[in-house]
């Protein structure tokens, strides 16, 4: 069974809520195709999609999109993460690191919608 990126149910955690935008389902195969996401290590997953993705570009001298949506997904899991204070601003920030460097259309979304609601909550990158 895939994992859901869902909000907090209405309740409050400690201040934070996720944002609406980011509480939608991805697809299924986001999820499944790296361990990681059962074992809730979103930076770790994150940082190998990054890293995959250097790597392929690299061997391809062309920029690909396919680590994109997974990256992406890892990295909303680490918001998703961080506003049930089961990691720190610090791999937040390290994800929003990560997030920014990619250019597809999902990724500057998610941005924009993260830095909104960390206006929201007053958490600084």
């Amino acid at each position: 069974m895939p994992l859901a990126i869902t909000a907090t149910g209405g309740r409050r955690t400690r201040g934070r809520r996720m944002p609406a935008q980011l509480a939608k389902p991805l697809s299924p195969h986001c999820y499944n195709k790296i361990y990681f996401f059962s074992l809730e290590d979103y930076l770790i997953a994150a940082k190998a999609f990054d890293e995959m993705e250097k790597r392929e570009n690299r061997i391809n001298n062309q920029q690909n999109y396919n680590y994109s949506k997974p990256k992406c997904a890892a990295c909303i899991g680490v918001v998703k993460m961080f506003t049930a204070d089961k990691c720190s601003l610090d791999e937040l920030r390290e994800a929003m690191r990560i997030l920014e460097r990619d250019k597809s259309s999902e990724a500057r979304e998610a941005i924009k919608t993260i830095n909104k609601w960390a206006m929201e909550v007053n958490v600084y990158f």
